[in-house]
């Protein structure tokens, strides 16, 4: 996959879930475990449709609530578009395999749900299944909040190191980074023994997986994104992100708007830091994706050199990130009567150069190029008293 392009409904539903034709959502998958009286991850499985039982990936090294390990990963079913994303664990020795966790984006709203479903256990003690209030465990001192940020989002790498995954370099068994060799080869051949016996599962056989070796990844870089679950993932991830951004700088004055605007065109005037970071939803986090900074030594892989950080730059996914959240706010602002239409039209990412991506599921969504949104610096750079202002001609 090249740099710069690596980012880039729902299948009707199964009859056992919800009313053909819609979208599986959070709401469904609480009726269907309420009405057939479901009392365990196992027992809810077949009810998801098949779209996200075979749209997953596996997460080796969790740091969630939901303990995984090698033989026993974290299940991260996505689906078509990862509007609602529901993980468990496999080992009932680990903690949270008595839970489902899930998140169902509200799109009207451009917010994250996260949700917690706790089944009944002779551990735990509970009679029935319990089902958490927005952003809250279910039943626990933790709010999703503690690591989701306050205005929640999820946490999930950029293409195209994921550590803890299984294909965790470029969603491959195949070492990109030179100092990586020996953890590569190790984690290939754990995932192989996990294949070799996932079917003994009450949970992973109900998983769809395609019928090659190394599904749902790829021994070696193809480039198909079919068998590219991390990056489809974060595909996704960052197409949702962008929606809640765009909300929290439309929540902020127009002059916020315009700043953050100029720092994606790299005007020459424009603030240095990104606007965005300067919210306290985003105070420990990048957008959407943890920082590669070299000063933060809890966000880098073990193996992953400072010397190789200029060549993954822009894999921390902030570019593609600030660039899509442009365009919809520039969309918005056009609409508003905020910016003419030509800014729009004139500074939109060709889109044959986003090739390659078929198997997403979703078209390439659109983003900003910031060298075109440049030509627009002064205009971006206007003062404005809090109302509409007219257009200049700046042809």
């Amino acid at each position: 996959m090249k740099t710069g392009a690596f980012f880039f409904s729902i299948f009707l539903l199964l009859s056992q879930g919800a009313v053909a034709g819609q979208a599986f959502t959070y709401e469904d998958l609480v009726s269907v475990i309420k009405q057939k009286n479901l009392r365990s991850v196992e027992e809810v499985l077949p009810y998801f449709p098949e779209n996200m039982r075979s749209n997953f990936t596996l997460v080796r090294a969790s740091e969630s609530l939901q303990v995984s390990d090698d033989q026993h990963p974290r299940v991260i079913l996505f689906g078509d578009d990862a509007q609602l994303t529901c993980t468990f664990g496999g080992s009932p020795v680990l903690t949270g395999y008595d839970t489902l966790e899930c998140y169902q984006f509200r799109a009207s709203e451009r917010r994250f749900d996260f949700r917690e479903i706790v089944f009944p256990t002779s551990e735990n003690g509970i009679k029935e299944p319990e089902f958490s209030e927005s952003n809250r465990q279910a039943s626990g001192p933790f709010q999703c909040s503690d690591c989701h940020s306050s205005d929640p989002r999820p946490n999930w790498e950029p293409y195209n190191i994921w550590k803890g995954a299984y294909g965790s370099q470029d969603d491959t068994f195949q070492a990109v980074l030179e100092k990586s060799v020996k953890s590569t080869a190790q984690e290939k051949e754990a995932f192989l023994k996990f294949k070799s016996h996932y079917q003994e599962s009450p949970r992973y056989s109900q998983l769809i997986f395609a019928p090659t070796r190394f599904a749902p990844y790829s021994e070696e870089t193809s480039g198909d994104t079919r068998t590219s679950p991390n990056f489809r993932l974060s595909y996704h991830v960052t197409q949702l992100t962008a929606q809640r951004n765009v909300r929290l700088l439309e929540e902020q004055p127009l002059s916020i708007r315009r700043q953050f605007l100029q720092f994606v065109a790299g005007c020459a005037w424009s603030v240095q830091k990104n606007p965005l970071k300067g919210l306290i939803t985003l105070a420990r986090w990048t957008p959407a994706f943890r920082s590669l900074d070299p000063r933060c030594s809890d966000c880098l892989p073990e193996d992953y050199a400072n010397s190789t950080l200029v060549v993954y730059g822009y894999n921390t996914g902030k570019g593609y990130l600030n660039e899509t959240v442009a365009y919809h706010l520039i969309t918005d602002m056009v609409r508003d009567g905020e910016l003419p239409a030509e800014v729009l039209n004139n500074s939109v990412t060709d889109s044959a150069y986003d090739i390659g991506y078929e198997g997403l599921g979703t078209p390439v969504a659109p983003s900003i190029e910031p060298y075109k949104l440049r030509h627009y610096c002064s205009l971006l750079g206007q003062k404005n008293s809090g109302q509409s202002f007219l257009v200049p001609d700046i042809h």
